[in-house]
């Protein structure tokens, strides 16, 4: 596919074009999803530390020690 700009000789192909594109949706996607990923493995890393604050102190609710009876 070739793309001739009104009033000029230039020709713009389609592997001209699709770099250009793809660079242009990188450049606004990734960003987001990288904002995204980093939300997602925060709060995991918030989750897993407050996990580990009962495993390691033994503040196991008493619900939780019914349960295992």
């Amino acid at each position: 596919m070739t793309v001739v700009a009104a009033g000029s000789d230039c020709r713009i192909s389609a592997p001209t074009v699709f770099p250009v594109v793809l660079v242009l949706v990188l450049g606004i996607v990734l960003p987001f999803l990288f904002v995204r990923i980093t939300i997602l493995i925060l709060e995991s890393a918030a989750a897993c530390s407050s996990l580990g604050r009962v495993l390691l102190y033994h503040q196991v609710p008493q619900y939780v020690l019914h349960l295992q009876m």
